[in-house]
């Protein structure tokens, strides 16, 4: 049994999770404690396993939980997919994706621009 696997998150993205999903899949439950920690991370799990989500969604954490100052830009997260199909995927995924998906990335948006709002 994992201890909370979330626990890291901040807790807009934390809320936000438990609105979108019901648990972290297996991959999720040991990638982000591991990933916390500062430890590299290969994840190799079967497609659909939520193995992107486990990559990406800490960085999107770790740049609303520490954002730049007004009027400064550069670059802070690069993610890089690991096959040129996947690639393809997620582009496809975040242009035609299924209206929960959507749905699922605007309200973290949301909740993202609410915490940066919250700091000025």
């Amino acid at each position: 049994m994992h201890s909370d696997p979330l626990a890291s998150f901040n807790p807009r993205v934390r809320d936000w999770f438990a609105r979108s999903f019901e648990r972290p899949t297996e991959a999720q439950a040991q990638a982000w404690p591991a990933i916390a920690r500062g430890e590299n991370v290969l994840v190799s799990a079967p497609t659909g396993s939520g193995k992107t989500l486990a990559a990406f969604l800490w960085g999107l954490d770790r740049l609303a939980a520490h954002p730049l100052a007004e009027g400064e830009r550069k670059t802070r997260l690069v993610y890089v997919s690991p096959l040129k199909a996947l690639s393809y995927d997620v582009e496809d995924a975040a242009k035609n994706g299924s209206e929960d998906t959507k749905q699922k990335a605007r309200d973290l948006e949301n909740e993202i621009e609410r915490e940066l709002n919250a700091r000025k």
